[in-house]
């Protein structure tokens, strides 16, 4: 998989973006917080659907979701970006915009425009 060789730089110390993704994943615990974009409130790659115990976690969460992103982006200039922040959701099994579909920004040409 071509994701794995993608350095990603956070603090200081480099991870690839594979790595990234699992602290991302990781910190998912369920709860009433996840992570959105500022401006559309849908869910960016990698943390779709994901929801985290508490905001400080969340936020951890949102600041590797961006350099995340950013390494992404790149390999793929036109990814969406997106300022990734916590949001409080009104459950913690809150997610029926990512289940119907609506609310994510996808990887590669989801939130461009035409």
């Amino acid at each position: 998989m071509v994701e794995a060789g993608i350095d990603v730089s956070i603090r200081g110390r480099h991870a690839t973006i594979r790595e990234t993704r699992g602290r991302i994943e990781a910190l998912a615990e369920g709860g009433r917080y996840r992570v959105a974009s500022a401006r559309t409130g849908m869910e960016p790659v990698p943390v779709v659907g994901l929801r985290y115990p508490d905001r400080e976690t969340a936020a951890t969460a949102a600041r590797l979701t961006r350099a995340y992103r950013a390494a992404l982006r790149r390999w793929d200039p036109a990814l969406a970006l997106v300022d990734p922040v916590v949001r409080e959701s009104r459950s913690a099994s809150a997610s029926h915009d990512t289940a119907s579909g609506q609310g994510r920004l996808g990887a590669t040409s989801a939130g461009r425009k035409s």
